[in-house]
């Protein structure tokens, strides 16, 4: 709990060694495990969540979020064969499971010989009546027809898909603007530009998602003198 804790706070450098220690002592309950996993996960220490997702499917075999746990952790490592064993059971004990599905169409590319275009069809028309079931099984078809070369289709399943997300999110633009139009009112302005200064302390890169914070972290991180401490 503690490891866990320190992880909702986002004090990495701490919570990764809380979760160790916890570890070492070889803990064979499944939600300790699970919980240790998404420590792991969300720290950036993918192989050590793979090693602990795998004692969790042990203690709970039939659970099905334990095999989703593990697959995904699988595809980060690049293990997308085992990754792909584990989804197919996470989806053979919970049909239901939406998400599954999604990660499913990931873990390989379609052909015509092998997708499960008809089999999204057929789940889509029983469970499309449900937000999340037609977002995810929309987007599961998007990425298949993607693969197959069938980019019509796809885009459409796309468009399903993000519109059924958006219901269930229900965003508001209008309170975004609200509060982007306090940070102007109340933000100091700008300082003049400065041509640098030799420090140890951090960097911090800042911005609003898909904006190209990543990339400027990688970039940063690739320098022989910066090493990356994960995105927060």
């Amino acid at each position: 709990i503690h490891a866990a804790a320190l992880n909702f706070t986002q004090m990495s450098r701490d919570a990764l060694p809380a979760a160790d220690r916890v570890l070492a002592q070889a803990p064979d309950g499944a939600t300790t495990l699970e919980m240790l996993g998404a420590v792991y996960t969300m720290n950036h220490a993918q192989h050590r969540a793979v090693d602990v997702y795998r004692c969790a499917v042990s203690a709970r075999p039939a659970d099905a979020i334990a095999h989703y746990n593990l697959a995904t952790s699988l595809m980060f490592t690049g293990n997308l064969a085992e990754a792909e064993r584990e989804i197919a059971k996470c989806i053979a004990g919970k049909a239901t499971f939406w998400d599954a599905y999604t990660v499913r169409s990931k873990v390989r590319r379609s052909s015509a010989d092998g997708n499960h275009v008809d089999e999204l069809h057929d789940l889509l028309e029983r469970f499309g009546d449900q937000s999340q079931s037609r977002e995810r099984l929309n987007m599961a078809l998007a990425k298949e027809y993607d693969d197959l070369g069938d980019y019509t289709r796809a885009f459409e399943h796309l468009v399903e898909g993000n519109a059924a997300g958006k219901t269930r999110r229900r965003h508001d633009i209008r309170r975004d603007e609200a509060v982007f139009d306090a940070l102007v009112q109340h933000a100091p302005a700008a300082q003049p530009p400065v041509s640098g200064y030799a420090t140890d302390e951090p960097i911090f890169v800042f911005g609003m998602p898909r904006s190209g914070t990543t990339l400027v972290e990688r970039i940063l991180s690739s320098h022989a003198d910066v090493s990356s401490a994960g995105e927060l």
